[in-house]
């Protein structure tokens, strides 16, 4: 009777270099898709500072997961723990909204020059009884 040697060979992780070289790219993408929309939905300006560690807490993750193969599910849970994350990042830094208007004690919109009080119309489709 003869041995049979099975042996069970785990998958390689692929080379740092490598993995940086997938990781990044897409860790960019996600971070620019987040930080842009912010931006743009909240009206809010987010320091640098806040950019760079953002850009850092995605990068650092997707290169450490990037060794080897994942499911759709895993980067679909992934990508969204890493949205979740940089949406309250950049909401604990918030700043004032590009306007500069609203906040508590200030005027939402600036007085318009030209456009002084008028007194009601008296006449016309739109009087005032």
């Amino acid at each position: 009777m003869s041995m049979v040697s099975t042996s069970v060979t785990l998958p390689e992780q692929a080379a740092l270099d490598l993995r940086v070289l997938r990781a990044v790219p897409f860790a960019t993408v996600c971070f620019v898709l987040s930080a842009t929309g912010h931006a743009v939905a909240s009206g809010c300006q987010v320091p640098v500072a806040v950019l760079l560690l953002g850009w850092i807490a995605v990068c650092v993750p997707a290169v450490a997961l990037a060794g080897r193969e994942r499911s759709l599910r895993a980067i679909t849970i992934g990508g969204t723990v890493g949205q979740m994350v940089l949406r309250l990042l950049f909401q604990a830094a918030r700043t004032t909204p590009r306007g500069g208007g609203g906040g508590p004690g200030k005027p939402a919109m600036p007085g318009m020059p030209g456009m002084a009080m008028a007194e009601p119309a008296r006449s016309g489709p739109h009087a005032i009884p």
